[in-house]
């Protein structure tokens, strides 16, 4: 029983380790019946013990041995979530696994405030490395008022009144909306100097915590929560005071110092920018977006430069859009132009990529040499016809690559619908709805971006490219003398 001794001090750890491994040896192929046999007899605090040094010391057989045991039929609940939560704590990706697929399972989930089971491991999951993959399906889970009680008093008494470090990882829309329901639950905080009842007072604690890891994000968008917060909750004069202050001490960590040779350039060229974060990265991309389609519209522009004909007399010829693909790499060729290297930004060098296996993406990162941490902005070029145009958003830019730190987005919709598309070829290509108008479509997509902004802290935009030919009495192409061709 020495491996279920607690350790205090690395020299004890590297014994103990030493000491398994030893004892697996010479256990050889019996180790299974022989550690079967000593879990059987185990308190819970002796097979947390034995989990997490099993685990540490790196004996894989062991380990093995505790998970098979432990997922057994006839475990008990206390049993199966002590071990597996013990090794998931030491590190075991087995056991992370295990929980993982507990909380993701559909028939647990119909039961999940009556199920121990999942309400342990929901709990444990709060407190691994897999709770940002996870997080979407326990958020959804606890919407049920009855499923976030029973959580809330499970982690009340397994991790003493407070959160798991691993929530710090959480976004912080996503720490503002538990906060939003967990107050939902036990109502707004009461009067300081009036007594609360023994469970509610330990409710607040959770409560209360949950605002400290908002608070202590200190990043412009934990204010931008914390504002949303005190508008939901007007009675909450705290919440709005504390958004303040966090957006002050988020403006102090942004600001640049800028020296004068640089301030001097600023000053002579009111095109150069100086950035810190993926927003003013945002911001830049979405103005040189915006000259791009000043230059597909105007005169000899370069919309037909994503259009296909089949004669050479333009007001005669059967017209089609380019792809997707082709689409993408004019708009990658033209900012490489617009804002690559240093044309706009003083203190980064903006790099554009496109990247195989990734047919429509635009990647746009500013870095400094020597740096790790490069801001990143991520395109998502759908043309109108695409039959994914709904969902996109949502389902691609978002979930794809969204959730990467200092990472923004951008949905660009390449518009194309006009007289002049051949009916057939666009009956053959087209997949979206058909009646949608550059208005309607830029609404829709609106209000979707909306939606990510406010359940993901999302940093997403949409943007729609008129990419459509000159009307019938504009004229195309003008000669010296203004005669049309």
């Amino acid at each position: 029983m020495a491996a279920a001794s607690d350790c205090y001090t690395h020299s004890d750890v590297a014994l103990q380790s030493t000491l398994i491994n030893r004892c697996n040896y010479l256990a050889g192929r019996e180790i299974p019946v022989l550690l079967t046999q000593a879990l059987d007899g185990c308190s819970y605090s002796a097979l947390s013990s034995l989990s997490r040094a099993y685990e540490r010391a790196g004996a894989d057989s062991a380990v093995d041995t505790v998970l098979t045991w432990a997922q057994a039929p006839v475990r008990e609940v206390g049993q199966w979530n002590t071990a597996l939560t013990s090794l998931a704590f030491a590190g075991s990706r087995q056991a992370e696994e295990a929980l993982g697929a507990a909380v993701a399972d559909s028939e647990l989930q119909r039961s999940a405030a009556e199920s121990p089971r999942w309400i342990c491991a929901a709990a444990a999951v709060l407190a691994c490395p897999r709770l940002h993959g996870l997080w979407p399906t326990l958020k959804s889970i606890l919407l049920r008022p009855d499923v976030l009680a029973a959580l809330l008093e499970h982690i009340d008494v397994s991790f003493g009144g407070s959160w798991p470090s691993q929530m710090e990882s959480l976004p912080e829309a996503d720490l503002a909306h538990l906060y939003a329901m967990v107050t939902d639950h036990v109502g707004p905080p009461p009067d300081t100097r009036a007594p609360a009842a023994g469970s509610v007072r330990d409710l607040r604690q959770l409560q209360n915590s949950l605002l400290v890891l908002l608070i202590d994000k200190n990043a412009m968008a934990a204010a931008r929560q914390l504002a949303a917060l005190a508008t939901r909750f007007p009675n909450l004069s705290y919440l709005r005071r504390r958004a303040k202050e966090v957006a002050y001490t988020a403006a102090d960590r942004q600001a640049l110092s800028v020296a004068p040779s640089t301030l001097l350039r600023l000053a002579r060229d009111a095109s150069l920018r100086v950035i810190s974060d993926e927003r003013h990265l945002l911001d830049i991309v979405v103005s040189s977006l915006r000259r791009l389609e000043a230059v597909l519209q105007a005169p000899y522009g370069l919309a037909v430069a994503l259009w296909n004909r089949n004669m050479a007399k333009a007001h005669h010829a059967e017209w089609w859009p380019c792809w997707e693909e082709d689409f993408s790499d004019l708009v990658a060729a033209l900012l490489l132009q617009d804002i690559g290297g240093h044309r706009i930004v003083i203190n980064r060098e903006v790099q554009i990529q496109r990247f195989l296996g990734k047919r429509t993406d635009i990647h746009i990162q500013a870095t400094v040499p020597g740096e790790s941490d490069p801001l990143t902005v991520v395109i998502e070029c759908k043309g109108c016809w695409n039959q994914d145009l709904p969902t996109a958003l949502a389902d691609q830019l978002v979930r794809d690559y969204l959730r990467a730190p200092r990472t923004a987005g951008i949905y660009l919709i390449g518009y194309f619908d006009c007289a002049h598309w051949n009916p057939k070829l666009r009956e053959d290509r087209h997949r979206a709805p058909r009646d949608h108008t550059i208005g309607s479509l830029q609404r829709e997509q609106d209000a979707q971006a909306r939606e990510q902004r406010d359940q993901h802290g999302a940093i997403v935009t949409v943007m729609i490219l008129d990419c459509r030919l000159p009307g019938s009495d504009d004229p195309w192409r003008a000669r010296p003398d203004n005669s049309v061709v």
